[in-house]
């Protein structure tokens, strides 16, 4: 296991050198074993009449208006939604999406204050305004997720098969279209995991995995540290087998995969 630890930081070293686009070493890390993620902020917002803006650190204030909303760039660097006019007119809204290439992350704050970052090579869909009596997005990736609390509206994330439903709180969801796993990370709150009419309740600490091929469900306690780790902008890796550490690499680095076979 050691031996695989040592090949995998090798690989990640070489992969972080040889990249230009990485950010320069900071002078402490979050601990001795972290390493830092490229520092990318570019996404690709589609809107409802198929209209794809590419979006990056040069762009500021309103970029573009639909259906009454407004969509501007923060000074946080956010994407934030006004969707006051789009409320007033009582027609169903328009459904846009948010989404990441590898190596990128993004900050996006969706029409009822609910402030979502995107991981590397994700995707979110959502609605231009929360018009109804509930507040549904659709994730393919992973995402953390701070929800505004409505007690009136429920908030849910479908993600591969999986619902997660919450009224107001902190949690972070992985869903990758390779990964045959949906992990929901509770970090602050309480959420309900469900699939094919089975739940699971999370404290804060504890995490649901439902198993996409089987439907198998379970839960366990997390290990927050490496669960949050890409929010802050690290990798960690946690007694993590070689393909684990070589699939997320992937994620953040234009690289292909690396087979290997038998014993190290």
């Amino acid at each position: 296991n050691d031996t695989l630890k040592a090949i995998a930081a090798s690989l990640l070293l070489y992969v972080r050198l040889s990249d230009p686009a990485a950010r320069a070493v900071r002078e402490t890390a979050a601990t001795p074993d972290d390493s830092l993620l490229p520092d990318g902020a570019q996404a690709m917002l589609t809107l409802a009449n198929g209209k794809t803006l590419v979006l990056d650190d040069s762009m500021h204030g309103v970029l573009a208006s639909q259906a009454g909303t407004a969509i501007r760039r923060t000074a946080d660097g956010s994407i934030q939604y006004d969707s006051r006019a789009m409320e007033a007119t009582g027609q169903p809204p328009p459904y846009n999406t948010f989404s990441t290439p590898k190596g990128h992350s993004h900050r996006l704050i969706l029409p009822d204050g609910t402030r979502v970052w995107l991981n590397t090579a994700s995707a979110i869909r959502f609605p231009v305004a929360f018009t109804g009596s509930e507040r549904t997005v659709t994730l393919v990736g992973e995402a953390y997720f701070e929800v505004a609390h409505d007690r009136s509206k429920p908030f849910h994330v479908l993600a591969n098969g999986s619902t997660i439903q919450v009224l107001g709180t902190h949690f972070n969801v992985s869903a990758y279209a390779d990964d045959a796993r949906v992990v929901t990370t509770l970090l602050e709150g309480a959420v309900n995991v469900s699939r094919d009419g089975r739940n699971i309740a999370l404290n804060p600490g504890e995490q649901a995995i439902v198993d996409g091929h089987t439907g198998r469900m379970w839960q366990s306690q997390a290990d927050m540290q490496s669960v949050m780790a890409w929010k802050n902008g690290y990798f960690r890796f946690n007694d993590e087998g070689i393909e684990s550490i070589i699939n997320k690499v992937s994620k953040w680095y234009d690289i292909e995969k690396v087979a290997y076979q038998g014993q190290f």
